[in-house]
Formats: C-alpha cells, sequence, structure tokens
C-alpha cells in the first residue's frame, strides 16, 4: 500500500484556457493536463483527482473552487470527425463557460494560477454549490449540528442544576 503525501502548498500557473466540452458543462470541474493530476495521492508535487482547487485570475482577482480532473493532449472530435475542443496541454487549463464567466476570462489567454482549496473555500464551495441537492445536504448537516450542540448545552444545564 502506498503512502499518501500531503500537497496542501501546492501551486500551479496557467497561461493558455481552453474551452470544455459540452460533456463537461455543470459538473463543477476544470481540467488540467494529465500529468498534473496524481490518482494515486503519492506525489506531492501534483493535484489529486477530484480534490478542490481554488483558482485565480491574477489579472483581475476573481477566484472560483472547482474540482480538478486530467485530460488527454488529444483534440476531442465530434462523431462527424470535426474538432470540438483544443487539446489541454501542460501550460493550459480547461474551463467550461460558466467558470470562464465567473472569473471574467473572454479570450483564451489570461493569467491562472490553481491552489489547493483551503478549508474556508471548501465549505464555501459545499455552501453554494450549483447543484441543489449538495446544497440541500450541506444545509441540513450544519443545521442538525447546531441542534444537536444546543442539545448537549441543555443537557449538561440540566445535570448541573440537577446536582445544585
Amino acid at each position: 500500500m502506498s503512502k499518501k503525501v500531503a500537497n496542501k502548498n501546492l501551486k500551479m500557473s496557467f497561461s493558455d484556457v481552453v474551452k470544455l466540452s459540452r460533456e463537461d458543462h455543470g459538473l463543477s470541474i476544470c481540467r488540467v493536463f494529465t500529468r498534473h493530476i496524481d490518482s494515486a495521492k503519492t506525489s506531492s508535487g501534483k493535484f489529486y483527482r477530484k480534490q478542490l482547487v481554488t483558482i485565480t485570475n491574477l489579472d483581475n482577482g476573481l477566484s472560483i473552487v472547482r474540482e480538478v480532473a486530467g485530460a488527454n493532449n488529444r483534440d476531442q472530435k465530434a462523431p462527424d470527425g470535426s474538432v470540438k475542443t483544443r487539446p489541454i496541454r501542460t501550460e493550459s487549463i480547461g474551463l467550461d463557460y460558466d467558470s470562464r464567466d465567473l472569473l471574467g476570462i473572454t479570450g483564451n489567454e489570461a493569467n491562472i494560477e490553481m491552489r489547493v482549496a483551503g478549508r474556508i473555500d471548501r465549505a464555501k464551495f459545499f455552501w453554494y454549490h450549483e447543484d441543489k441537492a449538495v446544497r440541500f445536504a450541506t444545509h441540513g448537516r450544519v443545521e442538525l449540528f447546531v441542534l444537536g450542540s444546543i442539545g448537549v448545552i441543555l443537557g449538561i444545564i440540566s445535570v448541573v442544576l440537577a446536582i445544585a
């Protein structure tokens, strides 16, 4: 069994932005060259598959949180043989339309930095998630935690008052 390695401080820069194919729209993912991804979680110099990352457009300061996934470096072809999207190379990052819009990217070039998402960024990602089922589950967990904490506090108070 291989040992998992932490990659909390990992950052990468990208200058080329590739539009993702329709199959990736609405999934809250970004795609990078496959060699930047470590599915076994044994390398500290690579991102893990499905890891939450913060993507920042350094030109305007806007940022988003997405799950990172690998991509091949070949042209993606449509059933009729035409090219659907450009290949994602080493210096490229693939983003869907919504991600590009939230980052203020209009063309194919931008000064992009991608880093591992911190705890607050991860919490915000699930709290404001685009999928209502994920958002509802997150809100429910927080509400249940608050109600449980109130129950514990009231229980402790009642025990203390019963002893006194």
